[in-house]
């Protein structure tokens, strides 16, 4: 049974699909950080650049978005004779911005439904490949006497099976949707394309046996807006309890740096500026005294897992695994094809590139939104150690020879940490009188005063401080 659940009641909107009792998928929306994929934008082309046949689009958005030459439906044989800086169009994002670089856009706009996807400008339409030619040629003649000249739809494999009807009944939504939206003079947002409430939906609509929401107004939203799906749209007061899931607890899990799996493979994921790499760590497994073939039954589970979760944090990008170890060749491959095989379920784009001379295994996945990491977690900040903290401050303290007195703040820390440093007395070296007192707040070092001794002294008095003078 899959269940798509959707928790609305809460700043942090969460969508968890789960499938037989395990989650298959998590996906979340914050206010302040607005997810563009999908949304729909007016802009004006900023710059073109013919070396790059792209041009960058100004969508009311911090950085301006990207757009290529051949994502415009009516371009001709180069971007300078397709669009002119200053021309107001619209545009669609494909790839969220990431670090300084804007979207990536598409003039060639589309509205997705279950069955069908409207493009304003589409001209023709599409038919699935997985749809049979017979079929396809019938569903592609009806389709096309329902659009006007210039409009196009593509239509998805699950058209095939359903009645011609409410294909066209969510073709004629779609359409007013597009037609009833506001014109705006400033580039900006014209239509958003809602993460949880759209996206995921129709990303799992088919072979889902219920929607799930915690908000009765929402339920009913959810049933006009894809009545095909109406009796599977449920509304349950308490999600966490029906679902068997709570949204902190899988966030703790979805971004723990190690997992271990139930056969105690251990995978550690790190993340780069550039890439996502992932270890792979069999010590629990190899006191079973490992034969010559179990390497690969280790490798194979822990590529699994590594399928999983790469598709549970939304990584994205280049991924590298460094997998155990195994002198046979024909192990290599077989564990390249297995780990193609997993990433399958994914429905994102992944594609396994293959392994380098170094023994690691190459692997891409096509980024759309954040990944949890990203959404969750701050970046991580370089901090000196201890030691280099402790030696910062002698260095500090012997440049500022012309203080007669200083006051520093030290924490507990590198206050005793002090003692085991210094092996020789440098008090002779340190050119002031120093009064040291320990602050619980700290993680290193402040100078709270420098001056005159006296001046020292009466403020450390005024203010109550326990000091010593340390060196």
């Amino acid at each position: 049974m899959r269940t798509i659940a959707i928790h609305t009641k809460t700043s942090e909107k969460v969508g968890l699909v789960i499938d037989n009792g395990q989650l298959i998928e998590y996906m979340a929306t914050r206010p302040e950080a607005s997810q563009l994929s999908g949304s729909i934008f007016k802009g004006t082309v900023k710059t073109i650049h013919k070396s790059m046949q792209a041009a960058f689009v100004d969508i009311g958005e911090s950085r301006q978005a990207f757009l290529k030459k051949e994502l415009i439906p009516w371009g001709r044989k180069t971007i300078e004779n397709s669009i002119t800086e200053g021309q107001s169009l619209y545009v669609q994002v494909t790839k969220e911005p990431i670090d300084s670089k804007g979207a990536q856009v598409t003039a060639d706009l589309t509205l997705p439904g279950l069955f069908t996807i409207y493009q304003p400008y589409g001209k023709k339409v599409s038919v699935s490949r997985k749809i049979e030619k017979h079929q396809a040629a019938h569903l592609k003649e009806q389709v096309s006497n329902f659009l006007e000249e210039g409009e196009g739809a593509i239509l998805r494999t699950n058209a095939a099976d359903t009645d011609l009807s409410l294909i066209k009944g969510e073709l004629k939504r779609l359409k007013s949707e597009w037609n009833s939206l506001n014109d705006r003079k400033k580039p900006g947002v014209m239509w958003r394309d809602d993460v949880l409430l759209n996206q995921l939906i129709r990303k799992y609509a088919n072979g889902s046996d219920e929607v799930v929401v915690d908000d009765s107004e929402i339920s009913q939203f959810l049933k006009k807006r894809f009545p095909y799906m109406e009796n599977k749209i449920k509304w349950r007061k308490n999600m966490a309890q029906y679902t068997n899931h709570s949204i902190n607890e899988l966030q703790d899990l979805l971004t723990k740096r190690t997992i271990t799996t139930d056969e105690g493979v251990q995978l550690v994921f790190d993340k780069t500026e550039a890439m996502t790499v992932v270890d792979v760590n069999s010590h629990r497994y190899m006191d079973r005294s490992l034969s010559s073939d179990d390497p690969l039954k280790v490798n194979k589970r822990a590529a699994s897992e590594i399928a999983k979760q790469v598709r549970l944090r939304n990584e994205s990008g280049m991924i590298l695994i460094d997998f155990i170890s195994m002198k046979s060749s024909a192990h290599n491959q077989e564990l390249l094809q297995w780990l193609r095989q997993e990433i399958k379920k994914d429905p994102i784009t992944c594609k396994v590139h293959g392994m380098t001379k170094l023994g690691l295994v190459e692997m891409t996945r096509t980024r759309q939104l954040p990944s949890v990491h990203a959404q969750l977690l701050q970046l991580p900040e370089t901090k000196y150690n201890l030691p280099t903290l402790w030696y910062r401050l002698e260095r500090y303290l012997m440049s500022q020879e012309h203080q007669e007195a200083v006051l520093v703040s030290v924490s507990p820390d590198l206050y005793n940490l002090k003692k085991q440093l210094l092996l020789e007395p440098i008090s002779s070296k340190i050119p002031q009188e120093l009064f040291v007192r320990q602050n619980d707040h700290l993680t290193g070092w402040q100078i709270e005063l420098e001056g005159s001794l006296d001046i020292i002294r009466e403020a450390a008095h005024r203010r109550g401080y326990n000091v010593d003078k340390l060196f």
